[in-house]
């Protein structure tokens, strides 16, 4: 008895195949450049992935300085208020002293009328 083989060709590397190389469901490629495919595709995925994981880091470290320099602006702010407040408050207490003493009418000064 003589066994016919049959043949197909390969839609991805163009060379006559066995049918036994090519998968059940997939027929137009063989099994070798499926598979080629698949693992290129999984590592263009792998790629594309690290590639926005990275980006989204960028983003996330980014976010992170402008927010820590945002605090310490506000911080500076803050302490700046506190301080203008402070110098507010030395002033009016200044500005007290500084006015002349009013002249006290119909006080006995000691020794003396």
């Amino acid at each position: 008895m003589v066994y016919v083989m049959e043949y197909r060709v390969c839609g991805g590397c163009d060379k006559r195949k066995p049918v036994v190389d090519f998968y059940k469901t997939i027929r137009d490629v063989c099994k070798i450049c499926r598979d080629e495919y698949t693992r290129e595709l999984r590592q263009q995925t792998k790629e594309e992935e690290d590639a926005i994981n990275i980006k989204r880091d960028r983003d996330v470290r980014r976010l992170k300085k402008t927010t820590m320099l945002q605090a310490n602006i506000i911080e500076r702010m803050e302490n700046e208020i506190k301080s203008m407040e402070k110098r507010m408050v030395n002033l009016e207490i200044g500005l007290g002293d500084l006015t002349p003493p009013k002249k006290k009418v119909g006080l006995k000064i000691m020794g003396k009328k």
